[in-house]
């Protein structure tokens, strides 16, 4: 792609359709999303929270979401930049 800036709104466009597809896996999952868990630290507290979420919801917020954005992020990166 010619002009950065375009490439960089590309780019984050696809990384925010990527978020979105991936919040909805979770919804469907029964998952917490980054959005409930932090709704959840607001109004239960950091503690109670912590204790409240499951393991796969913990698995899911710092490898699987990450990942899948990161995958994203790399793939556009690496094939659309050439």
């Amino acid at each position: 792609m010619e002009n950065i800036y375009l490439s960089i709104f590309f780019f984050g466009l696809l990384i925010l359709l990527a978020a979105v597809l991936v919040n909805f896996l979770a919804g469907t999952l029964g998952v917490s999303t980054w959005y409930d868990f932090l709704k959840s630290i607001q109004a239960n507290g950091l503690l109670e929270t912590v204790k409240d979420t499951g393991l796969f919801s913990y698995i899911f917020l710092f490898l699987i979401y990450p990942f899948f954005l990161g995958l994203i992020g790399y793939f556009a990166f690496y094939y659309l930049i050439k």
